[in-house]
């Protein structure tokens, strides 16, 4: 199992660059759970998803979003993760952002 991941790694790659693994964690009555999440670096496109809908439905334009640059695990997984642990769905995404160079500090002057 772990070879046959290395090699869709290694495919994902030539494909689509760059990659990262982001591992949440989260607490479930006392009991830590984590998940392993392999995804591509976000292109423009990604974030027109994203932007249409954060305002409206932030959870939804998350998901959206999340789903245009998952590779591992599959759809599915992630939308039944997602749907038992919603907050698991919005970290996930934050720490794509994050992860990615998009969030960034600002600093303000007045002049």
């Amino acid at each position: 199992m772990a070879n046959e991941l290395q090699a869709k790694i290694e495919a994902w790659k030539k494909e689509h660059g760059e990659l990262s693994e982001l591992i949440v964690s989260w607490d479930v009555e006392g009991a830590e759970q984590s998940r392993s999440f392999i995804v591509h670096k976000p292109k423009p496109a990604s974030f027109d998803i994203l932007m249409q809908g954060i305002m409206q439905k932030p959870t939804k334009a998350m998901k959206n979003f999340v789903i245009s640059v998952l590779l591992h695990p599959s759809q599915e997984e992630f939308l039944s993760l997602a749907e038992k642990y919603p907050g698991v769905l919005m970290n996930l995404g934050n720490s794509i952002l994050e992860e990615f160079g998009i969030k960034a500090d600002v600093v303000k002057k007045k002049l």
